[in-house]
Parts: C-alpha cells; sequence; structure tokens
C-alpha cells in the first residue's frame, strides 16, 4: 500500500513539473515587449523664437507589431509621425520639453528633449555659463570692441521662497574708461539709465555721470562733475527726478589722504 501511494505521489510530482514547464513556454511565447526607441535627436538644441526645428525618430519592434506614435510639448506646436516631428517655437525664450509615446497598443516607450528657446543677438549669448565671453563690434564706432564675461551664477529670492538663476555679467567698453573703481547705475525712467565713475584711466579722478537711452549699449550724454580727485560713488533719483549723487572726494595734493564725502544734486538737463 505504501509502495503504491509512493509511485501515485511521484506520479503527480513530475505531471506538475511538466504543466509548469508548459506554461513557462507558453508565457515566453506570449510575451509582449515594448517598442525601442532606436534614434531620438533634433538638429539643433538652440532655436530662435518662432522657428521651426525638425526632430528625427527612429523605433523598431521585436515583435514587429504595429506601434502609435503620440507627440507632445510643454510649448509652442508639435506634429509628428513614426519618422519624426516639426516643431514650432514660442516666442518665449526659456527651455521647453518635446516628448513622444511609441506605443504597440499593449506597451510603450517614452522619450523627450530638452530645447532652449533663444533669440540670436550680437555675439554668442548661449549657453550661458560661468567662464562664458563673446565680444561684438560697437554698431557706431566698428573699430570698438566691447567683451562681455559671465562672471558668476546667482539666486534670486521670488515668493513663497521660490528662487531663479540670475548671471552676473562683467562688461569690458573701451567708451568707458576707468581705473578699476566702484561706480553706480541706477534707473532714470523707464528710457534713461544713469551711471557714474571715475573716467580717468591713471588714477581715481574725473567722476562722470552718463546717461544712455538704448538700456546701456551706448552713453549718449557724459558729464564730469568732479575733475579732481575722486572715487566711490553711489547714485539716487527722487520722486521729482532731482538726480543725486554722492561721492568720495580726493585732494590732489599726494603728500595728504584728505577724504571728503560730497552729495551733488541736479536735474537730468543740467
Amino acid at each position: 500500500m505504501l509502495c503504491i501511494r509512493q509511485h501515485i505521489f511521484l506520479l503527480l510530482t513530475i505531471w506538475l513539473v511538466i504543466i509548469t514547464s508548459c506554461g513557462d513556454e507558453n508565457e515566453d511565447l506570449y510575451r509582449n515587449y515594448a517598442p525601442k526607441i532606436k534614434l531620438l535627436e533634433a538638429e539643433s538644441n538652440v532655436v530662435e523664437p518662432e522657428s521651426k526645428l525638425t526632430i528625427r525618430l527612429e523605433t523598431y519592434d521585436i515583435e514587429d507589431d504595429p506601434m502609435f506614435f503620440q507627440w507632445s510639448s510643454t510649448g509652442g506646436t508639435i506634429q509628428g509621425d513614426a519618422n519624426g516631428a516639426i516643431w514650432i517655437a514660442p516666442m518665449e525664450e526659456r527651455r521647453f520639453q518635446v516628448n513622444v509615446n511609441v506605443s504597440d497598443g499593449s506597451r510603450s516607450t517614452n522619450g523627450s528633449l530638452i530645447i532652449q528657446v533663444w533669440k540670436t543677438r550680437l555675439g554668442d549669448y548661449y549657453p550661458l555659463s560661468v567662464g562664458n565671453m563673446w565680444t561684438y563690434r560697437d554698431v557706431n564706432n566698428g573699430k570698438n570692441k566691447i567683451v562681455f564675461e559671465i562672471i558668476d551664477k546667482i539666486q534670486i529670492q521670488l515668493e513663497k521662497n521660490q528662487t531663479v538663476p540670475s548671471y552676473v555679467l562683467s562688461k569690458y567698453d573701451p567708451n568707458l574708461p576707468e581705473p578699476s573703481c566702484q561706480g553706480s547705475i541706477v534707473r532714470f525712467d523707464t528710457k534713461k539709465i544713469l551711471l557714474s565713475h571715475p573716467s580717468s584711466q591713471t588714477k581715481r579722478a574725473e567722476l562722470t555721470v552718463r546717461s544712455s537711452d538704448d538700456n546701456c549699449r551706448t552713453w549718449q550724454i557724459n558729464k564730469i562733475i568732479e575733475p579732481g580727485g575722486s572715487a566711490y560713488s553711489d547714485l539716487a533719483v527722487t520722486k521729482t527726478k532731482q538726480i543725486l549723487c554722492l561721492y568720495e572726494k580726493r585732494e590732489d595734493n599726494a603728500n595728504t589722504n584728505e577724504k571728503h564725502i560730497v552729495l551733488a544734486s541736479f536735474k537730468i538737463d543740467w
């Protein structure tokens, strides 16, 4: 009786192993794999606002299942198919993400690209990174080269503890000579910007106030308010549009170290 039971148990075990093995084979036979993205690339990762960008796409499916493609983006407009897409950039200058979903009806694969919308300006303004430097020629005087350099990256505090990155620029302009000394800049109104600094190239002297109507690209008015020794300065504009310049006045006599703090007050048309 014991022998019969052992034989029956052995037969049941073999039968279960066979059934389990067949089940695994059937599962492998009917298993579905998600489509694969072989290539997803844009002709450029920096584009002009409202320009067209061509995106290439290559995909395959192991089981040769029919594939379906869905394109989307975080800005602008996009139309695409199995071979790629055409993305029309928006006006806004910032980073956008272009997405594609490839599905065989059962499983899917996602891919994405980051595209920077950036308007071309004189010189190479992009990429924005510390140490990047570019030059362009003064449109009013082609012999003058104006040099910009990104010297630091800072975080600007917004509401609700949010921050946004910003970049600190260092600009060399031959039209703005100065002996390496702190100056001041302030907006007079929606159009004019004022700048003060010593304009001598050899010493801290000739404190000059300048006015620009083109967002600091050129300075149309340049007036010296202190022809003698002068150093640090600070500008302010009152509600009545009176301009105030607080500056350090230095004596020209090299044998003394006498300094005075002077407040100059004047109108924009002085």
